[in-house]
């Protein structure tokens, strides 16, 4: 029975032991986050992209999830990796739709690729947020005069020239405007 007894105790030690170095190795989910800003703020893009997932996988059902997919819609996008970004980009705001960093980069890599019709409707989300946000005024404007939506763009113009009358690209679209009209 003693022999029994110092092997099950043996085993306990054993056991016990071997979940504590198990858990010693996994990182915690802020251990995590930080590992992977620290890769992607030195450019080492492909262990950013590794740490993003592992954060993913920790903690699916976070909330600041929404922001790690806006991260690693970055990095993808740093590479060159549009279709990916766009992928994160859309995952983030899935999760939290009125979330403007976000919006904002995603019209900017629609505005890369020429959808311009996405773009177009990731500005006016951020506008419905924020109606005076200068980037998403100027790039609403543009975008509707291109379309020949004169009336529409001069608004979001005076708007802009309204809350940012230093605004030379407004100044600019404004003269523009005026003589497409």
């Amino acid at each position: 029975i003693i022999f029994y007894m110092k092997k099950l105790c043996l085993i306990f030690v054993l056991l016990t032991t071997f979940l504590n170095l198990d858990a010693q190795d996994k990182l915690s989910y802020q251990e995590l986050l930080d590992s992977a800003t620290v890769a992607s703020s030195t450019n080492r893009f492909e262990k950013a992209i590794k740490f993003y997932g592992q954060v993913l996988e920790s903690d699916p059902e976070n909330e600041g999830n929404c922001l790690i997919w806006g991260n690693l819609g970055s990095v993808y996008e740093r590479m060159g990796k549009t279709d990916e970004a766009l992928d994160c980009y859309t995952k983030a705001l899935n999760m939290q739709p009125k979330l403007i960093p976000v919006l904002e980069q995603r019209a900017g890599l629609y505005l890369d690729k020429g959808d311009k019709g996405r773009a177009l409707l990731d500005f006016t989300s951020i506008l419905n947020e924020k109606p005076d946000h200068e980037q998403a005024l100027l790039g609403r404007a543009y975008l509707r005069m291109q379309q020949n939506m004169f009336p529409e763009a001069r608004l979001d113009f005076e708007s802009l020239l309204l809350n940012y009358p230093q605004n030379k690209h407004g100044e600019l679209g404004m003269a523009i405007l005026c003589q497409k009209q």
